[in-house]
């Protein structure tokens, strides 16, 4: 009984030994037959390793070709060990070989634990020896690749940075960098490598090439440009050496009145585009945000980021007003007081003087305060307001730049608001751009093309055109008219011939005369100089212009922040006509189709006149 009982539990114990190996023996053929593709796949899979291959940024170049924003070739430090982070030996090692600092480590292990499937940024754009070094001991750094990649590099630096901004390997963009961003923006590609146990790759097995990113040409002339920023400076530091003015910001814009198109767009002081491509210490990032006292900060772009009083170049906007009001013709005769007589009694200019009888030309060419008080008294703040409005003043110009400042137009209401009472006594101050009002130069550029073009004026914009990297045009710019405003051709004439009064040194009261001394060329311009708040003898000074007088075709606009007298931003306005009219360098000339008897010929002109030696911008304001 106990032996037959011992038998049948051997028995059984030996088909349950019998199954079993079965069974395993089913798993294993399973595992060797049936999931082979599966595990072949899986172990590639661990052994390949799929590196993004960033897309090259596209061009920015200017109406010529010449390259303003570009890429260059550039490496980056990477690692990646399949989420695994580096214990702490290997980790300072990597610190020191690389050279950044444990902030910055600490974001790309934070990186790695957010996504562990994609190498971590150690570093972009390493310098030449970090390169060296890093190269020199991949073989004892395990998950460490030299990734390359393409950096911005910028030609013009700080002469264009205001206006293309910047765009860093962490992907931060200003200016046209920003405005473009998804057209600039390549398509990245992939290149499968094969990586050995370090994770370092042994072998590339396919690559998909990445796309550049379009290309943005613009309106602006680089030569145009590089002439405008030097004239910009020569003025502001004409300004502090003669006047002891801060004069601690500007800006110098050119634009084809027909059309909008910008030639040029400078900006002072600006900041170098390569602290943010290629990284900068906190101490330097702290200057350019808080500047030391006194300085304007360089981040700002002073040609449509700054809105300030307009000061007399706002008197022509006043003159439309009257014209449309029927308040004023283009003879009315209005006395030009030294006090006005009518309270507070505000002066004729900052030391009173009297003009005599003015009708609208010679007020204009005088720059009389008192003529223009009477157009305010006597057409108001609503049809003055809304006049300026028509053209462009208190709304973006839309330019094709982020941030643009949009002015600002008081009114009855924004008065009573802010001081409880509305007085007609502000109508005076309004009507020769100053108190509540302000603009941004780049308004005032819109402004001054419109008074060229008897009245149409056009969004202002910098790129001209969009092209495919394979050279196909994508998009292209049509200029956009923004201001439409009608007037009879005579009081269009007036308003010319008054702003091309201001130019001639013909009066005893002229006010760009001096300027323009000898200058073979008619062009119609307007100072302004509005008081800074604060400062008893320190304005904020422009010269808006446009030229030739009879056939316009550009407009320039000079501003200073903090300085002597409108006057004084004339002489830059003056560097922009000689280059783009070649009136003093037939050798090097810009292109003017269409202009007769501009050239050579004038050049001669010019030079017989005293040349840069008689009423030049450029004399007595270098250095």
């Amino acid at each position: 009984m106990d032996r037959r009982h011992r038998d049948r539990r051997v028995t059984a114990f030996a088909l349950a030994v019998l199954v079993m190996v079965l069974v395993l023996l089913g798993q294993m053929a399973q595992l060797q037959i049936g999931e082979h593709a599966a595990f072949v796949a899986a172990a590639n899979a661990n052994a390949i390793r799929g590196l993004p291959l960033p897309a090259p940024r596209g061009l920015i170049v200017d109406d010529r070709g010449r390259i303003l924003a570009g890429d260059r070739p550039a490496f980056a430090a990477t690692y990646f060990d399949y989420g695994r982070l580096p214990p702490p030996a290997e980790a300072r090692t990597l610190r020191r070989l690389v050279g950044i600092p444990i902030a910055q480590w600490r974001a790309a292990m934070q990186a790695i634990r957010t996504d562990p499937s994609q190498p971590a940024v150690l570093r972009a754009d390493l310098p030449p020896a970090v390169i060296t070094r890093v190269a020199e001991n991949l073989a004892r750094l395990p998950g460490v690749s030299l990734l390359p990649l393409a950096a911005r590099y910028y030609p013009m630096g700080s002469v264009t940075s205001a206006m293309i901004g910047y765009a860093t390997p962490g992907g931060s963009t200003a200016g046209l960098e920003a405005e473009y961003n998804r057209q600039l923006t390549g398509v990245p590609g992939q290149e499968e490598v094969e990586v050995n146990v370090a994770g370092q790759p042994v072998a590339t097995l396919r690559t998909v090439p990445p796309r550049r990113g379009d290309t943005l040409v613009l309106s602006v002339d680089a030569h145009l440009q590089e002439i405008a920023y030097r004239a910009l400076v020569a003025d502001i530091r004409y300004e502090r050496r003669v006047f002891h003015q801060p004069a601690r910001a500007g800006s110098l814009l050119v634009m084809d009145v027909h059309t909008g198109a910008i030639l040029a767009m400078v900006s002072y002081p600006s900041y170098d585009p390569y602290l943010f491509v290629n990284g900068m210490t906190q101490a330097q990032y702290d200057q350019l945000i808080h500047p030391p006292p006194g300085a304007a900060p360089p981040l700002l772009n002073y040609a449509t980021q700054v809105q300030l009083p307009p000061g007399s170049t706002f008197k022509m906007a006043a003159a439309v007003a009257g014209l449309e009001s029927h308040t004023i013709t283009p003879s009315t005769e209005i006395y030009g007081y030294a006090v006005y007589p009518y309270p507070p009694y505000p002066h004729n200019w900052t030391y009173p003087v009297s003009t005599g009888w003015n009708d609208l030309v010679k007020a204009i060419a005088q720059s009389c305060d008192s003529y223009f008080y009477e157009v305010g008294r006597r057409t108001g703040i609503d049809a003055l307001m809304r006049w300026a409005r028509a053209l462009g003043f208190g709304r973006p110009t839309g330019v094709d730049l982020p941030s643009e400042d949009p002015g600002f137009l008081p009114s009855r209401a924004y008065y009573v608001k802010t001081y409880g009472f509305f007085t007609p006594a502000l109508d005076f101050s309004l009507a020769i751009g100053q108190g509540a009002i302000e603009a941004t130069p780049i308004q005032l550029l819109q402004y001054v093309g419109a008074l060229a073009n008897d009245g149409i004026g056009y969004r202002p914009h910098l790129v001209s055109r969009i092209e495919s990297p394979d050279g196909r045009v994508v998009w292209r710019y049509r200029p956009q008219r923004t201001i439409d405003v009608h007037l009879p051709a005579a009081d269009w004439q007036a308003i010319h011939a008054g702003m091309h009064g201001a130019t001639l040194p013909t009066s005893p009261y002229d006010t760009a005369g001096a300027a323009f001394a000898g200058f073979p060329l008619a062009v119609a311009g307007k100072t302004g100089t509005a008081q800074v708040p604060g400062f008893r003898s320190t304005y904020d000074t422009y010269f808006v212009s446009f030229a030739p007088l009879d056939h316009p075709q550009i407009a320039v606009v000079a501003f200073i922040d903090r300085g002597e007298e409108g006057a004084n931003a004339a002489p830059a306005v003056r560097d922009v006509y000689d280059a783009y009219f070649h009136l003093l360098d037939p050798q090097n000339p810009l292109p003017v189709p269409g202009l007769p008897g501009v050239g050579a010929g004038k050049s001669g002109a010019a030079k017989s006149a005293g040349g840069p030696a008689a009423g030049s911008a450029t004399s007595g304001r270098t250095g």
